[in-house]
């Protein structure tokens, strides 16, 4: 991609131009180089996130606004970091992915979705083009066509997002001591991953980045546990089945599979990953109305240290006033932390 038609790039240069521009900036800037690397928070920018774009252009303008899931959110997200870098220049290093792009057949993302999957959605994306063409949704009928949609730019969004993931875990784990490296690392890619499951994606989700990363981090570096804490009014309901994968549990798309037992199960599977959530049972995929037997179930599982799992799921309650959340927080949500 070309750097100067980036708009993320453009961002940067922008941002840049501003804090050399602004004394009290520039000032707490320098004191950066005092600080070891240790002790910020690398952000890492994904500028190829930005072209997996709603390819329908024959729908209406009343349809389109309907698209939660499209480029803006990501530069609302950068202008909340360029907000906490002008506060806390001296506290964070900007990086950008810009150039660094991985292939959706990567080991680490295999071991995360199976070989039929990845190839699947590498193939339904360069068949969008002739089918857009002739004013045909480009996804598979029993998709939902609101949630979901692909071009041929997605691929290199995909692959753009998968380098921003390793580019984040190397600012962690790679460095020539620990004060040259970093301890904890923010990285900014779409499509979104937490409902995207083995081998079906949902809820906007096409690959599960969280996963992904954590794969890339065991390749890598060795890690053999990891945890994901999950954030979010919804469920991540495909980051939660893929824990039962590797806590050696069969996959529904692998019945025939001599690997299991008589009761679906092999030896787990390293890295170990827990899954914690915080999420409204009343919001997808457990909507009122639309929400299935399982997807509640799933929803409201909590297991500890039993069966290769860890899983422990956390409804939001409502709550007036500051007060009431204090309690709330004390009495339910902290139990994430425990």
């Amino acid at each position: 991609m070309d750097t100067k038609s980036d708009p993320l790039y453009k961002f940067k240069k922008q941002f840049d131009s501003f804090v050399a521009s602004n004394p009290n900036v520039v000032s707490a800037a320098h004191s950066a180089s005092q600080i070891p690397e240790s002790a910020k928070a690398v952000v890492v920018l994904s500028p190829l996130s930005l072209i997996h774009r709603f390819p329908r252009d024959w729908v209406s303008k009343n349809y389109k606004k309907t698209i939660v899931e499209r480029p803006e959110r990501l530069l609302a997200c950068s202008m909340g970091i360029s907000a906490a870098i002008t506060m806390y220049p001296a506290l964070f290093t900007l990086k950008s992915s810009h150039t660094r792009k991985a292939s959706l057949l990567s080991p680490h993302v295999l071991k995360v979705h199976g070989t039929d999957w990845p190839k699947e959605l590498l193939q339904l994306c360069k068949q969008s083009s002739e089918k857009l063409a002739h004013k045909q949704v480009e996804v598979p009928d029993d998709w939902n066509v609101g949630d979901i949609y692909l071009s041929q730019q997605t691929i290199a969004a995909l692959e753009g997002s998968i380098g921003a993931l390793e580019t984040g875990i190397d600012s962690i784990f790679q460095g020539s001591s620990q004060e040259d490296t970093a301890n904890r690392a923010f990285v900014a890619v779409r499509p979104p991953g937490h409902h995207s499951h083995t081998a079906t994606p949902s809820g906007f989700c096409l690959l599960n980045n969280a996963h992904i990363a954590i794969e890339y981090a065991a390749d890598t570096f060795n890690i053999t546990h990891a945890v994901v804490l999950d954030f979010d009014l919804h469920h991540g309901d495909g980051t939660q089945d893929i824990c039962w994968k590797r806590a050696g549990f069969n996959p529904d798309e692998q019945d025939d599979d001599p690997a299991y037992d008589e009761f679906g199960k092999k030896f787990a599977e390293f890295p170990k990953v827990g899954y914690f959530s915080m999420h409204d049972i009343n919001s997808f995929p457990t909507e009122l109305g639309y929400a299935t037997k399982e997807n509640i179930k799933n929803a409201s599982t909590c297991i500890m240290n039993a069966h290769d799992l860890n899983i422990w799921n956390v409804h939001l309650s409502h709550y007036e006033t500051e007060e009431d959340f204090v309690k709330l927080y004390q009495s339910k949500y902290r139990s994430l932390f425990a």
